[in-house]
């Protein structure tokens, strides 16, 4: 994903600040306020809807954000992508529709570069409305308009960029196992992942990162109105204007309910393999509650106090996510760079880059970050990501068949809280804190570097 880096140092350039710092600016909150505001502005024209939508979304996700994360600027991303498609679709001008389309693929590709997983919204938004689009020129005027052949156009070129380009088509679905019982048991936990905030199909020495009951109840509170309140006032809507089908009659709506689709793929998608992700839930929802909500309470009683339970959740989410410290902690460049400086004249760097150096993924980011920086290499080091087996070497005196001579770096204020691997699939390991003793018993381990942000063991079994 190479834009994230680019993007970064264009930053830096231009504030004169090196790239660390750039990484912890509110670069993210200030895109998500803006391409929120300019969506929710041309659906809705409240604007008292518009900032309860710009509150939902922020202070529920982005404005958490310690720093810079590819992944919730891909969400940026694609929710201008929505609103250049929105704009295409509703748009009569002819040129305007042009420039439209062409700000759609722009953003469709950084979509892509920024979160390849987001690239299935994509897909599956520009399919719906294909399908909604070439149907009703079929119903109407009997051929496909050239406005329809456009978003086929995009849709093809959608397609075979998520195929070709995407590698988690090959690497994390096509050679997974999934099955219908799978299926079932994943959506019999969606509440509970609502509630937790993660999906419990645990292995050895995994873990969820599980949050205090106040967060959970919060966010099941949350998740539920959400896909309550749009619910019913389509049932409301479908009885009044007594057609099931009533909102393909304006543009407006039909967008709006074609919004729900991607995530219902998604869900479905995952769900196959036993995974569970509301990402989109909670990105895209808010502006579906709202906008519903509008279209029924024409004297605004509901809407003031559904808005206001929601404004009142999402403040105390807020409040409570600060208050429980749940984020985890980065260090600054100085305590990063010493410890670079140590593992230097510790072991020589033609050593390092074939000894394996463990780490979790949030550390990983700020060392490779530093390195690429200040030493135009992020590879200085043969970097590891944590698994069962090399887990069980620093906590077990009892070494594993692949146990080698590994160091690992572990930030001490994470030190409690689950230890989080990256790709191909995120998993969240138990606390090396739940393991003091062991870690302190194992024989085939040393702790060789202590400061007050890191700390280095280094494993050496016979």
């Amino acid at each position: 994903m190479p834009f994230a880096p680019i993007f970064l140092q264009i930053i830096s350039q231009m504030t004169g600040l090196n790239i660390i710092d750039v990484s912890f600016l509110p670069l993210i909150p200030i895109a998500m306020l803006f391409a929120t505001l300019l969506f929710a502005k041309k659906v809705i024209s409240d604007h008292i809807a518009i900032i309860i939508i710009g509150i939902l979304i922020l202070f529920r996700q982005f404005i958490l954000a310690s720093h810079f994360q590819e992944y919730l600027m891909a969400q940026v991303m694609y929710v201008f992508f929505v609103a250049c498609l929105y704009m295409y679709y509703v748009q009569t001008h002819g040129k305007a529709k042009v420039v439209y389309l062409i700000f759609a693929l722009v953003f469709l590709l950084q979509t892509k570069y920024y979160g390849p997983p987001m690239e299935l919204w994509v897909l599956t938004l520009t399919c719906t409305l294909l399908i909604v689009m070439g149907t009703q020129d079929l119903i109407k005027y009997s051929i496909i308009r050239s406005q329809t052949g456009s978003i086929l156009i995009l849709f093809i070129l959608s397609l075979v960029i998520f195929a070709y380009f995407n590698p988690k088509i090959y690497e994390q679905l096509v050679h997974m196992e999934g099955s219908l019982s799978i299926l079932g048991n994943t959506i019999l936990s969606t509440l509970e992942m609502a509630f937790s905030g993660s999906s419990t199909h645990l292995g050895e020495l995994e873990t969820v990162r599980s949050s205090p009951l106040a967060l959970k109840v919060n966010n099941l509170l949350y998740t539920i109105i959400l896909a309550i309140v749009p619910l019913i006032c389509v049932m409301v809507l479908t009885i009044k204007e007594k057609n099931l089908f009533f909102w393909l009659r304006k543009p407006h709506s039909t967008y709006m309910a074609i919004l729900v689709v991607p995530f219902i793929a998604e869900y479905a998608l995952y769900s196959i393999i036993g995974l569970t992700t509301l990402r989109y839930y909670y990105l895209i929802m808010p502006f579906v509650c709202i906008y519903w909500l509008l279209q029924v309470d024409q004297r605004r009683i509901f809407f003031r106090i559904i808005s206001s339970l929601l404004i009142i959740l999402t403040c105390s989410y807020f409040c409570l996510y600060i208050h429980y410290d749940i984020n985890y902690s980065f260090v600054g460049e100085d305590s990063t760079s010493t410890l670079i400086q140590f593992m230097d004249k510790f072991s020589p760097q033609e050593k390092l880059q074939t000894q394996e150096v463990m780490i979790d993924h949030h550390s990983l980011g700020e060392i490779k970050t530093y390195l690429s920086n200040n030493l135009g290499e992020s590879n200085t080091f043969n970097f590891i990501q944590y698994n069962v087996e090399r887990y069980k070497d620093l906590i077990n005196s009892n070494p594993s068949c692949d146990s080698m001579l590994r160091y690992t770096i572990v930030n001490i204020d994470n030190y409690d809280k689950p230890i989080r691997k990256g790709l191909p699939d995120w998993t969240y390991y138990e606390p090396i804190s739940q393991y003091d003793v062991q870690v302190e018993s194992n024989y085939n381990i040393n702790k060789i570097y202590r400061s007050k942000d890191y700390c280095v063991f280094v494993s050496n079994p016979i």
